[in-house]
């Protein structure tokens, strides 16, 4: 999936913004990356060295500066190769773009997290920032193709910007957010895609599919019971239920999330 965010969707140039979202999120994967993939952190390193020689010429042109995709391209492979590389010694459980997009950033939220490794999550809120900027900079981009839907996209950029789900409370708090509560935040983002595609299976299939996650199976202390009546009790599903004008569908068993066991 972090190779995959390096790709350019359906333009010949980019500016800069794109440029700026794409150091940002460089940035912050950068600083999350384990020490031990000594290649792949020194081809993050390189790419972000030729970003800020971009900026530089368009500095120098008072920002009229645009930068062609297939040179883009060919920088970025280096770097693509190698994390294919790296992701190939591994056997993942993901199966589409959407599981492997939200695995990355869920990975990224938790990395360094254990104070027994000797280094600690760098503050959170970096990586918030360059998955909003990658959401803006480019609308069709990585995050719409792996969830599938400009829709989504564009109502994770409107969370994103107005600091619901939690958001709010990371920011204005006087030290940076610990892993879990970044953990818990992307959480939330997530389910703002689930709840969407769950509940438009209702209008084509009839009923609707529990795509909470985690399922109770897996963690049955993870959900605890839910007394609201006519709404979905967790807040990014009933979201999604009011913007399709949807009913809490029969039979469903709707339940509040027990994040201390999230």
């Amino acid at each position: 999936a972090l190779a995959d965010s390096l790709d350019i969707h359906g333009y010949a140039y980019v500016g800069v913004r794109w440029l700026a979202a794409m150091e940002m999120w460089l940035r912050a994967v950068s600083a999350r990356l384990p020490v031990e993939l000594h290649d792949v952190i020194s081809r993050v390193t390189e790419l972000t060295q030729f970003i800020d020689l971009e900026w530089r010429r368009a500095l120098s042109r008072g920002g009229n500066h645009s930068l062609c995709s297939a040179a883009w391209s060919q920088r970025a492979s280096v770097l693509q190769e190698a994390l294919r590389s790296v992701a190939a010694r591994w056997q993942g459980s993901c199966r589409d773009a959407t599981c492997r997009a939200l695995s990355l950033l869920q990975s990224l939220a938790l990395s360094n997290a254990d104070p027994a490794s000797g280094s600690l999550a760098p503050p959170g809120l970096g990586l918030l920032e360059a998955f909003w900027a990658l959401l803006k900079a480019d609308p069709s981009g990585w995050v719409t193709t792996s969830l599938g839907s400009e829709v989504i996209a564009d109502q994770l950029a409107e969370v994103l910007s107005a600091g619901r789900y939690g958001i709010d409370q990371l920011t204005s708090a006087g030290t940076p957010p610990s892993a879990t509560q970044m953990a818990l935040v992307l959480w939330r983002l997530y389910d703002i895609a689930f709840a969407r595609t769950a509940l438009e299976c209702v209008a084509t299939a009839g009923a609707m599919p529990d795509l909470r996650w985690p399922p109770s199976s897996l963690c049955p202390g993870c959900w605890r019971k839910c007394f609201r009546k006519g709404r979905f009790c967790l807040e990014p599903w009933e979201d999604q239920r009011r913007a399709l004008g949807a009913e809490l569908p029969e039979g469903f068993a709707d339940a509040q999330p027990n994040e201390d066991a999230l």
